[in-house]
């Protein structure tokens, strides 16, 4: 393999690999002056040039060649190229005069710059880097730069007076890739954010900057999106509040995701960005058009459009260009072609330079199969940009494909891809080289259709096809030496998920998961993805935490693997996860908002609320975490702040489904529940087509148990929507409760009956079956109900309640051996979840029923008794209020003997809640009295209940009872 070359210049950049005859060829341009250093790549030392001999020659060489050091004046070589601008700053700063174009120099000079590029830090000297980049629409991609040999020749004359040339590379030259024609792009680049603070740019700076970074934006490249980027976090960095900035630079990011890192550091970007623009545009429309873009990243395209609309409705009279663009985008996701290109005409009549539409036009034609169409797109770029290289690439491929013209096929694909110093679409990269394999082997040069049969291969190894030629037209071991580019295989994967085919995504994350030396985390996350919407969780789980493995410091794999592992009520292997995380990363906001959400689940709603609180200080706009303190209050009873949560969450997305139920069942719980009633209702007729408002009322109606309500209105989901299996499962529900209360058969069968149906939509949820058993428990049949619930356990034992009703249907049946196997089901029940009340209820009613059968032993007796009393106080203390909870504690501890703690309980529940309601207090009350041999004492207790109580079955033989014991006193008295 021939030795490669890496460069430092004088600004300590770092450029390469170059061959040798790379830089010789560089030397005679003048593009290197002597002053770089050298080393060999990947990790040699750094020497200057000079010190080799081949580099040092040239130089001599160069210094020799007196006519071609002939120099410019310093007023033409400080000439910058300026054309108009395709985009103006149209929403915030008025049009600028056109300046008059300046001529242009015949010397020019092709930019590549190293792929190192991509991930280094910016400072302000960077600027000088940028402010020359202007592009001259007629000489198409090249770049007008000084002509930098007279400067070369000078400096080079001086630094030869010392014994060794020294110091290191290149140029002006500046930002794009040096790509050689075997190497095939990873693609990947990292989001800026906001890193230090500039002193505020001047209007006239502010503009100049805006107007360059609108300028790169239209170019619709990589390496222009980059330039784009760097410009506007520039301007935020000197202006932090200017929001026209924050709103380009999160379409900049929208253009950029695809070839993305897309890690940790990447989404923190997105984060932050939406974090600053919603905090100064609240509900505005700036803040609106970044929503929409996170919506559209996260392929969210319904909840994008939503957005957008809002948006438009408030923009009046500004420029709706860019919200037309992004609803373009929108409606080419969820495939609605024509929609989108009834926008797209009039973005091009707005903008009629700006590249990006076009393309989208384009590539909807293509996609539809009308490549005429297409062509004519590409056609239309290639007028405004002549070197685009991705409507290049997709002409070769329609030249062939369409056209059938072979030969121009071969040229322009293949000029294309040898001077390739762009990232693009690996889609488009990987057609475009099957492309040309195709083009040589009906040819016949075996050796070209085998060189990029491989390189299709590396980007999509699922293709049999390729593998069959290569192993066809190569050596043997050909195909496994084949290198796989894991980046590429991962944005196929991406495209296909946004497409719904989610199984065959997975086949390619698996492919760059294990593709490079190091397992690859963002392809595992998203095979975890993929799995857990295939309802596969288990290996969904395993998935994650490999990519934890391959990468610990990715949040995201935390966050989902404690989302998952919550969700299957694996709560300590959540918290697990969670506490290894916080050592990775104590401030991330990211594993704030997990512990919060992992809180919410366990039904601890105070520690939810100090987690959410904490989380929104790292991310205010986050109404994931505004819906879960929503929640987390009404269920701890404060409503009004419940409320203040609601409405925050629809201020921060108006257009969030989950955040205007939310916002309805807050304002039932504050204000009465008509009025929660009335707005889903009303947001049912505004939104006619999303399921997810009538499912909500349904389920209000239910939790208010109105089941006549909640009948009809899941009737009506089943009916527009036949696979709501959710809906289905109330029905169930409701019906089961409507068997108990009419003791109805019928009832109990359709109850059976919708639950069924629910289980057969995901054969996978556990729910369905236990609500089955549930309704078999109310209509006592036993058996049946415990084999439901042993199939819960079989798909999760992890369910909440399984154990507890599973312990409950053997507490029923009665008997020793049943009850021993009730508490041993009640006591595994409190261990995976000790902040349930159940399980500790059920097993004290075991110890009570035990402690009644053991009549013949009076310590067995007292001694269950007081383990039924241990048992509601563990119940108590997670629901303090429940007098039934204490009723129950007062009888343990009359059974146990203990009455002055009976006693005591029992006379503060009065003093704090009165006599009525409770009657079953002043019966034990009265009961313990008798035991003690206080008779008046009990008789009078005893009216009490009879008052409250006025039909008690035992009151006649209470009466009986304690008039034989008074009158017995009265006998022995006299």
């Amino acid at each position: 393999m021939e030795k490669l070359w890496l460069i430092k210049d004088r600004k300590n950049r770092i450029l390469g690999p170059y061959t040798k005859e790379e830089i010789i060829s560089y030397i005679k341009e003048g593009r290197f002056r002597g002053e770089e250093f050298c080393s060999s790549y990947p990790s040699g030392q750094w020497k200057s040039i000079s010190t080799n001999k081949d580099f040092y020659n040239q130089l001599l060489k160069t210094i020799d060649k007196k006519e071609e050091v002939k120099t410019r004046s310093d007023k033409d070589s400080d000439q910058e190229v300026e054309e108009k601008d395709p985009i103006e700053p149209t929403l915030v700063i008025a049009k600028e005069k056109q300046k008059p174009e300046q001529k242009i120099s015949k010397k020019q000079f092709k930019i590549k710059v190293p792929e190192s590029v991509h991930n280094r830090s910016y400072d302000d000297n960077d600027d000088d880097e940028y402010d020359d980049e202007y592009d001259d629409e007629e000489k198409s991609q090249v770049i007008e730069m000084e002509d930098v040999r007279t400067q070369f020749l000078k400096n080079l004359i001086q630094s030869i007076k010392w014994p060794l040339v020294a110091v290191i590379v290149v140029s002006v030259v500046f930002f794009t890739f040096l790509y050689k024609k075997e190497v095939t792009k990873e693609g990947q680049v990292h989001l800026l954010t906001l890193k230090t603070k500039r002193k505020p740019w001047s209007l006239n700076e502010l503009k100049g900057k805006l107007k360059k970074a609108l300028f790169y934006y239209s170019k619709d490249e990589i390496s222009f999106y980059l330039k784009s980027q760097f410009q506007l976090i520039q301007i935020l960095e000197g202006n932090s509040k200017d929001i026209i900035s924050y709103s380009h630079l999160c379409l900049v990011h929208l253009e950029l995701w695809p070839f993305a890192y897309q890690d940790t550091k990447d989404r923190r970007a997105l984060i932050d960005v939406l974090n600053r623009i919603n905090r100064i545009d609240k509900g505005g429309i700036y803040s609106g058009l970044c929503n929409s873009v996170k919506a559209l990243i996260d392929n969210k395209y319904n909840k994008s459009l939503m957005i957008i609309d809002s948006s438009l409705n408030a923009l009046r009279a500004e420029n709706p260009v860019f919200f037309y663009y992004l609803k373009v985008k929108s409606f080419k996701g969820l495939k609605r072609h024509n929609e989108a290109r009834g926008y797209i005409q009039t973005v091009h009549k707005l903008l009629p330079k700006w590249i990006a539409p076009y393309m989208l036009d384009a590539q909807m034609y293509y996609e539809d199969l009308k490549y005429s169409y297409a062509i004519q797109k590409y056609q239309q770029v290639l007028k405004i940009h002549p070197k685009h290289v991705v409507a290049n690439l997709r002409l070769g491929i329609l030249d062939y494909k369409h056209l059938k013209k072979m030969n121009k096929s071969e040229k322009r694909l293949k000029s294309t891809l040898t001077n390739l110093s762009e990232i693009i679409n690996p889609q488009i990269l990987l057609e475009s080289y099957k492309t040309l394999s195709d083009i040589y082997f009906k040819q016949q040069d075996k050796k070209e259709a085998l060189f990029y049969a491989k390189k299709a291969y590396s980007l999509d190894p699922s293709d049999n096809s390729l593998a069959v030629l290569i192993t066809r037209l190569g050596k043997k071991g050909e195909l496994e030496n084949t290198k796989i580019q894991a980046r590429q295989l991962i944005y196929q994967g991406d495209i296909l998920v946004s497409e719904g085919k989610c199984k065959e995504a997975k086949e390619y994350y698996k492919k760059a998961y294990s593709s490079g030396s190091k397992r690859n985390a963002l392809a595992a996350i998203r095979i975890a993805k993929c799995l857990w919407q295939l309802r596969i969780s288990g290996q969904a789980i395993q998935w994650l935490k490999r990519a934890i493995t391959a990468d610990p410091k990715m949040v995201e794999s935390y966050f989902l693997l404690v989302d998952y592992l919550s969700s299957n009520y694996n709560f300590k292997g959540a918290l697990d996860i969670l506490n290894i995380a916080s050592k990775q990363n104590l401030s991330s906001y990211e594993i704030l908002k997990a512990y919060s959400l992992l809180s919410f689940r366990q039904k601890q709603y105070k520690t939810a609320i100090g987690y959410g609180e904490r989380a929104l200080k790292f991310y205010s706009s986050d109404i994931e975490i505004y819906i879960l303190l929503n929640k987390s209050y009404r269920f701890l009873g404060d409503y009004n702040k419940a409320y203040l949560y609601a409405k925050q969450s629809i201020e921060e997305d108006v257009n969030s489904i989950p955040a205007q139920i939310s916002y309805a069942l807050a304002i039932g719980s504050a204000y009465g529940f008509s009025r929660g009633e009335n707005y889903l209702k009303k947001m049912m007729r505004s939104f006619p087509l999303i399921v997810e408002y009538p499912q909500a009322l349904g389920e209000y109606y239910f939790e208010d148990e109105k089941y006549d309500k909640a009948l009809e209105t899941f009737s009506f989901v089943i009916k527009n929507y036949p696979d709501s299996k959710m809906s289905y499962v109330y029905l169930g529900r409701i019906y089961g409760f409507l068997g108990k209360r009419d003791d109805d058969v019928s009832k109990y069968k359709k109850a059976t009956h919708y639950l069924l149906k629910a289980s057969l939509l995901d054969i996978s949820d556990p729910e369905p079956l236990f609500y089955m058993g549930w309704v078999y428990m109310q209509n006592e049949q036993y058996h049946e109900s415990e084999n439901q619930y042993q199939k819960v356990l079989s798909l999760n034992s992890n369910y909440p309640l399984i154990h507890y009703n599973l312990g409950l249907i053997n507490f029923l049946q009665g008997g020793d051996d049943n009850l021993d196997r009730a508490l041993t089901f009640a006591k595994t029940e409190s261990q995976k979840n000790p902040n349930l009340s159940f399980a500790y209820t059920l097993s004290g009613d075991i110890y009570k029923k035990k402690a009644l059968s053991a009549s013949n032993s009076i310590d067995r007796k007292r001694s269950n008794y007081e383990l039924c009393a241990k048992e509601y106080q563990k119940a108590i203390r997670l629901q303090n209020k429940n007098i039934k909870f204490y009723v129950e504690l007062i009888s343990c501890y009359r059974g146990s003997g203990d009455f002055d703690s009976a006693l005591q309980i029992a006379n503060k529940i009065i003093e704090g809640e009165g006599t009525s309601g409770y009657p079953e207090i002043y019966r034990q009350l009265g009961i313990i009295y008798e035991a003690k041999g206080d008779y008046r004492r009990a008789q009078l207790i005893y009216k009490t209940y009879f008052s409250l109580m006025p039909s008690a079955p035992d009151r006649q033989s209470i009466q009986d009872r304690l008039e034989g014991y008074i009158l017995k006193e009265e006998e022995s008295s006299k």
